[in-house]
């Protein structure tokens, strides 16, 4: 083979690949920017060359063909340069205020700290700084957070939080979220208040527990956490030992009272608040029902208490779950247990109510119609459409006289036992095994902060035309007057008095001079027209009397008493059911058979002791003290009105000023049969039940 051939060949073929390849388009720089920028444009895209159908030929190159091939190529010429394309803007970053805060949360509240949580959107930089700023609305009132103190969050998956701490217990915190953008330009755009736990206040053994307005217990009190226990005759609140029982009512307020002061058999009203927050709290209930202690009589004893976490010790139940119907641990509204005060032992409280009905059979207690007597803030659930299958107790009415209130039901009572079970078949004399009892008291705490405003209640008697004082208290969460606060507030009179008006409190306590103008009911309440943030929800009620004037009918009240002739009037109630006319033997002068105010000098200036005339001459009745014991016509004149007769009790005589002579006085029955007056022995200055009679007074007006 002809070598030099060969190589033409391959010289000219290399020559026309390089032709075919450039008619392929083996493209430029240029080439590609320009068919992408059509394909970003969506202009259309230049289709593909045709391909060749025949294989190329071998040729034997000319001279000419090979000199070309072999000739050094003439150089291409630079391609032009694109042109630098305008830098891109950067982005406007989100402004700071463009964060959203969907939530924020305060938890883990303690005496001194908390903890806070936002969670938010819009920070696509992630670059904001965020603070927590809060002050002490307590020490400042309308304090401002962002001149307080400050607090740095940390950034989190779509959240801030931060931990606060080195607070002051039992103070209200104002808190702002704020956020620093780039420029330093601080936005607040969340807010909200924390209220500190307060450090505590009751004795070991005590919880405290909230007030209730609702039934009438306006402040918070300190409470028994167990049933008392006997502690060398000392009631002790601890969970060893069993209750305290075979206690009279008597025995029991006098075990409380020995404690120390403000130390007091538990209320009624303590015992209300106390059940309607344990009916409130969920952890309390199960599938509809409450809780209601050792009450199955299994065991059939009374049972010690134990730590918080073992509510069934000693029930015999396994309490594997949260509740169980014999726990005998109930769960209060700011996180405190007590224990028992459904089931175990009974226990008295200090309340002897006129009961709603009589009878010796358990009762429904939602089912009972409330009187004046006991309302239905005294008693029943909160929920009136409870029963007793649902948990909360039952009551029985009782038949005894004498009666004071016993609640809970105890170990052996079953489905009648509940945290409302309320018993009024015992005489406050009457003890039992199974009965025992429950201590309290009003702690006396220095430093707490104001938590609201108290109207003292009026005891005073007050008159058309008269004056009262009317006092305001600032006082803490248990009713103590705080002596530091200087404040405003304004009361208010709704009904028959005048006086009402901005109270400055000074030192914690201000008043001001109602006068009354006709007879009728007062209300009195409170406003906060000076913005002190302060609870006024206090109220007060009292009665504007009459006053007698010769217009007034006989037999009306008016003036202390009931008018039963011109310029007269008698007391309403019985003042003495056992006194004798005393001075036997000696004739003092009292003769007068008209006007027993006329007999005063005499029984006065006899030197002997006279036990009825001294019941009057020393009784101030609704603000008066010039009562005397009447003459003889004087009770007549009364028993002829048959109204103001009916008040006085029946088959019993009166006892009047007007002597017989040395050894007798008169008699006169007002409200029966017998003979209209009558003679007695004075007997001496001590009762004697054959010379001992009743005394009614009278005055004038």
């Amino acid at each position: 083979m002809n070598i030099s051939s060969i190589g033409n060949k391959s010289v000219a073929l290399l020559f026309l690949m390089s032709i075919v390849l450039l008619d392929y388009g083996c493209v430029t720089e240029t080439t590609t920017y320009s068919k992408a920028r059509k394909v970003e444009s969506s202009e259309e895209v230049l289709p593909d060359p045709t391909p060749i159908a025949e294989p190329i030929a071998t040729l034997e190159p000319t001279a000419a063909a090979v000199a070309s091939a072999t000739a050094t190529p003439e150089p291409t010429a630079t391609p032009t340069p694109m042109a630098t394309p305008e830098p891109t803007a950067t982005p406007t970053p989100t402004p700071i205020n463009a964060i959203t805060v969907s939530t924020i949360e305060v938890s883990n509240i303690g005496q001194s700290s908390f903890d806070v949580v936002i969670s938010f959107s819009g920070d696509e930089n992630e670059n904001a700084s965020v603070y927590v700023n809060y002050c002490s609305e307590t020490a400042s009132a309308g304090c401002n957070p962002l001149l307080g103190n400050s607090a740095s969050m940390a950034a989190g998956s779509g959240a801030y939080s931060a931990f606060v701490e080195g607070l002051v217990s039992g103070q209200v915190y104002n808190v702002e979220i704020s956020a620093t953008d780039v420029d330093g330009v601080i936005i607040g755009f969340a807010t909200t208040s924390v209220d500190l736990i307060d450090p505590p206040v009751c004795e070991e053994g005590y919880i405290e527990v909230v007030a209730d307005a609702a039934v009438d217990q306006t402040d918070n009190f300190c409470v028994a956490k167990y049933e008392m226990k006997n502690v060398g005759s000392v009631a002790i609140a601890e969970a060893a030992g069993l209750p305290w029982v075979n206690v009279s009512k008597t025995m029991a307020v006098s075990y409380c009272s020995a404690l120390g002061a403000n130390y007091h058999l538990i209320t009624n009203n303590e015992w209300m608040a106390i059940a309607r927050s344990i009916e409130g709290v969920a952890n309390n209930w199960s599938s509809g029902n409450i809780n209601r202690g050792h009450s199955d009589n299994s065991p059939a004893a009374l049972l010690a208490a134990d730590e918080d976490g073992q509510g069934c010790a000693n029930t015999e139940q396994l309490c594997t779950t949260n509740w169980d119907e014999q726990k005998r641990t109930h769960l209060l509204s700011n996180g405190e247990v007590i224990w028992d005060l459904a089931g175990n032992a009974r226990e008295w409280v200090n309340w002897a109510p006129t009961r709603v009905n009589s009878g010796a059979v358990w009762l429904e207690l939602n089912a009972q119609t409330p009187s004046t007597a006991m309302p239905a803030k005294t008693f029943m659930s909160e929920d009136v459409g409870l029963t007793m299958a649902d948990g909360i107790g039952a009551y029985i009415p009782g038949t005894t006289t004498g009666i004071s209130a016993i609640r809970g039901g105890h170990f052996s009572l079953l489905n009648e036992t509940g945290i409302y079970t309320l018993d009024l078949s015992l005489s406050a004399a009457a003890w039992a095994s199974n009965l025992g009892f429950r201590c309290s008291y009003n702690p006396t705490v220095v430093g707490l902060p104001v938590s609201r405003f108290s109207i003292v209640p009026i005891s005073a008697s007050i008159y058309s035309g008269g004056n009262v004082t009317a006092t305001v208290k600032a006082v803490d969460r248990f009713g103590a007057t705080v002596t530091s606060y200087q404040g405003d507030v304004t009361l208010v009179i709704s009904g028959p008095a005048t006086g009402g008006g901005l109270v400055n409190i000074v030192n914690g306590e201000g008043s001001l001079t109602l006068i009354g103008t006709a007879a009728g009911q007062v209300i009195l309440s409170l406003d906060d027209t000076e913005g002190s943030g302060l609870d006024v929800a206090s109220t007060s009620e009292f009665t504007v009397k009459a006053v007698c004037t010769a217009g007034s009918a006989v037999g009306v009240e008016c003036s202390g008493g009931y008018k039963y002739a011109a310029g007269k009037v008698v007391a309403m109630v019985n003042q003495s059911t056992g006194s004798n006319y005393g001075g036997t033997g000696i004739l003092a002068g009292a003769t007068n058979a008209n006007d027993g105010s006329l007999n005063v000098a005499a029984l006065n200036g006899d030197g002997q002791t006279h036990p009825a005339h001294s019941v009057c001459q020393n009784l101030v009745l609704d603000g008066f003290s010039d009562w005397y014991l009447p003459a003889v016509n004087e009770l007549l004149a009364i028993k002829a009105v048959s109204s103001i007769a009916s008040t006085f009790t029946l088959s019993q005589y009166y006892m009047s000023s007007t002597e017989i002579d040395a050894s007798n006085a008169k008699l006169v029955s007002v409200n029966n049969l017998f003979a209209s007056d009558a003679a007695i022995a004075k007997g001496g200055a001590t009762y004697n039940p054959m010379t001992s009679r009743y005394v009614r007074c009278v005055r004038k007006y």
